[in-house]
């Protein structure tokens, strides 16, 4: 046990000697992330089993032009699952998340509000304590025991808030609406263990002593702490309108603009201590080694949305819906986002004149620039289709043709410095200060060019008049096309300075270590294909209650599975 702890604690990221470091490419490079910016409306269980074809209240009054098309009042609770739409109410317990809303009618307009706040938090410790009996001599008896400790935490808290707030307003013939979003995620945690070797949290403790003589002969003090940050907030301003055209005909357009943020930041730093000596207060055998990490990105943009409705009534059983709308993101990774890393190793020794010293020091700086673009073209069309009193059919089409675009520019700099010193006391040819310097930029980007089509098919059962079974399927065809492409903008040598301690200096010029080609270029094509399955059942417990459930197929008894969505009518 002690030797595969000590095999995780004492591997680094940074060879002990400089040149050892930059040959094997051991750098540091900054995330790139992808924010998810269009942050999805809460959906009803009807639209999500039926995928869209058939909605209820909460997906209307989600758009600021369809507001007044609710009739009367709603009250939306904890009871109505719409944060997640994956709270299983019959377990006792949900995702710990609040929520309050309303639809209602006054003075001749009709406001709405939805309030949503969720709150994750988990935390967890794990010890490990032992010893190791060493006889070294193999006469039979223990000379040496090893005792250590090994403590490593997580935390993770993840907090999400939305908040809507709009109205509505109906004419004769229009009705237009208006309504302001705002969500905003806050996600921290402290992980045990990170992708880069060494970095978590945890605290490592090692004492050995020679049962003989009882001296305290070996000591090793482990601490890292590692700490994340991901805060994302956006807001939106949509507004919407509709115009009755004829008795069959209904128009509308909805406009949607807003800002969305996103800052991810992380904060790590390892240290150690090995003291190989420690009984000799005045005798120095040690390495001393640390690590640290610290990376602060700022990625803002603006999207908007634009989308054409045309309801049409066939007949009085034939009712047609098609949508036609663009959407585009414009996003840009800030100038101050910025990456660090700073690593330091030492040894010493005493020697008979001196103390011996051998010191490495490598920092990393980085800073990307960049931006994004994402634009998408889409077109939907659906039939609702009255087949008689007790069946509705609902058939449809989609297709969908989204482009994405991500150029970032990396700029990293890096200096290393190796001091050594032979300990002999004298400034001689054999002590040194070596500094190694490169530079390298270097541009990343992708083009995706996504194609989709749906065709989603549903039917509404109607048991009674307070009983509903709906079951929806949809079939969909993806035709995903991306190229990446990586170039070396600007690099240069390894430019090495060694002075040596009799005063004379010598240059060298190295090959640079990173080795990726300039012009990479990676295409990627593929169509696939899949179809999914819903269903939900609703109940009209009265005129003031309606409850939908999910989730309880295939074993209906198995009450741990079901989910509903409780919705107050007044």
């Amino acid at each position: 046990m002690k030797k595969l702890i000590m095999t995780l604690l004492m591997v680094t990221l940074v060879a002990t000697s400089t040149f050892a470091a930059l040959n094997q490419n051991q750098s540091y490079e900054l995330d790139n992330y992808n924010p998810f910016f269009n942050t999805v409306a809460p959906q009803s269980f009807l639209s999500l089993s039926t995928f869209g074809l058939y909605t209820d209240a909460i997906d209307l009054i989600m758009n600021p032009g369809k507001i007044t098309f609710v009739e009367g009042g709603r009250l939306y609770t904890n009871l109505s699952n719409l944060v997640t739409n994956d709270e299983n109410q019959f377990q006792s317990y949900g995702y710990g998340s609040y929520l309050i809303g309303s639809k209602f009618d006054i003075a001749g307009i009709s406001p709405m509000f939805l309030i949503s706040n969720r709150l994750d938090q988990e935390k967890l410790d794990f010890n490990i304590t032992g010893k190791d009996y060493i006889d070294n001599d193999m006469n039979g008896y223990y000379d040496e025991i090893d005792f250590y400790t090994y403590n490593m935490y997580d935390e993770y808290i993840s907090n999400e808030k939305s908040i809507y707030a709009g109205f509505g307003k109906a004419t004769d013939n229009i009705n237009f609406g208006l309504i302001y979003s705002y969500n905003q995620g806050n996600f921290y945690s402290m992980p045990m263990s990170d992708i880069y070797p060494n970095m978590g949290n945890y605290v490592y403790t090692e004492r050995d002593s020679n049962l003989i003589t009882g001296d305290l002969i070996y000591t090793l003090d482990v601490n890292a702490i590692d700490t994340l940050w991901d805060n994302t907030n956006n807001h939106r301003i949509a507004f919407g309108g509709f115009n009755k055209l004829g008795d069959n005909l209904k128009v509308g357009l909805v406009a949607r603009v807003g800002f969305a943020n996103l800052k991810p930041v992380m904060n790590a730093v390892y240290k150690s201590t090995e003291d190989f000596s420690p009984w000799t207060q005045s005798f120095t055998d040690a390495i001393n080694m640390s690590d640290s990490i610290y990376r602060n990105l700022a990625i803002s943009g603006i999207d908007y949305n634009v989308n054409f409705t045309a309801y049409y009534w066939l007949s009085e059983n034939v009712k047609t819906q098609t949508d036609i709308g663009y959407s585009a993101f414009a996003g840009n990774i800030a100038d101050n986002s910025y990456g660090f890393r700073y690593y330091n190793w030492l040894e010493e020794h005493t020697m008979a004149v001196g103390i011996y010293h051998d010191e490495n020091d490598t920092t990393e700086t980085g800073t990307i620039t960049g931006s994004m673009d994402h634009k998408n073209i889409n077109f939907n069309t659906k039939a609702q289709i009255k087949m008689n009193e007790k069946l509705d059919l609902g058939m449809g089409f989609g297709f969908s043709n989204a482009i994405f675009n991500k150029i970032e520019h990396n700029d990293y700099n890096y200096i290393a410095i190796d001091t050594y010193d032979d300990g002999d006391g004298v400034q001689t040819a054999s002590d040194y200060v070596r500094t190694a310097t490169y530079d390298v930029l270097l541009s990343n980007e992708i083009l995706g060019n996504d194609y989709a089509f749906s065709f989603p098919v549903a039917v509404v059962f109607n048991i009674t008049n307070n009983l509903k079974a709906r079951l929806g399927a949809n079939y969909t065809l993806n035709i995903p096309d991306y190229t990446y492409t990586e170039t070396i903008d600007s690099i240069t040598p390894t430019n090495v300075t060694t002075v040596y301690g009799d005063g004379s200096t010598t240059y060298q010029v190295l090959n640079s270590p990173y080795t990726v080609d300039d012009g990479v270029v990676v295409n990627e094509y593929s169509i696939y294909s899949s179809t999914s399955y819903n269903y939900s059942l609703s109940f009209i417990a009265n005129k003031n209650l309606t409850i939908d459930f999910m989730g309880f197929a295939p074993n209906i008894t198995n009450w741990s599975n079901w989910k509903l969505q409780a919705v107050i009518n007044f």
